[in-house]
C-alpha cells in the first residue's frame, strides 16, 4: 500500500519484510513443535532471513539501499509453497512410498535451493555497494 501511495519511508523498508517473515518463522516453529519439519530446515529457513536483516541493518547504518531482490522474493514464495504444503499434507507418517511426501520433498528442495541462491545474491550486491559507499567516502576525505 505504501508503494503504492508512494509513501514508503526506510523504517517501513525494513519493518516490511520483518513481519513477512514473522509469520514464516511462527509457522516453522509450529510445524517443528508438531513435528512436521526437521529441526535442520527450520535452523536454515530462519537463520537466511536473519541474516539478510543483519545486512540490511548494516547497510541502513551506511546509509545505502538494501532492497528485496526478485531472488528474495522467489525464496519467500517456494517457502510459502513449501510451508502450506507441509500443512496439508496428511501422509506424512507413510514416508517417502507416498506421493505426497515426495512432493513435499521436492518442494523443500526447491525452497532450499531459492533460499541459498536468493542469500548468494543478496549478499553479493551487499558486497558490493559496501565496497562502493567505503570507496566514496575515501574519495572524499
Amino acid at each position: 500500500m505504501a508503494r503504492k501511495l508512494k509513501q514508503e519511508t526506510k523504517l517501513g523498508r525494513f519493518i516490511n519484510p520483518i513481519a513477512d517473515h514473522f509469520l514464516s518463522f511462527s509457522t516453522l516453529i509450529a510445524l517443528l513443535a508438531v513435528n512436521k519439519i526437521f529441526f535442520y530446515w527450520v535452523i536454515i529457513l530462519i537463520g537466511r532471513p536473519l541474516s539478510i536483516m543483519s545486512l540490511r541493518i548494516i547497510a541502513l547504518e551506511n546509509d545505502f539501499p538494501a532492497p528485496g531482490s526478485f531472488w528474495n522474493k522467489i525464496s519467500h514464495l517456494a517457502q510459502t509453497v513449501f510451508l502450506a504444503f507441509v500443512i496439508a499434507n496428511p501422509y506424512q507418517k507413510e514416508g517417502l512410498k507416498h506421493m505426497a511426501n515426495r512432493t513435499e520433498l521436492a518442494l523443500l528442495v526447491v525452497a532450499l535451493f531459492f533460499a541459498l541462491l536468493a542469500t548468494e545474491k543478496y549478499v553479493d550486491s551487499f558486497i558490493k555497494q559496501y565496497k562502493r559507499r567505503k570507496a566514496q567516502e575515501e574519495e572524499g576525505i
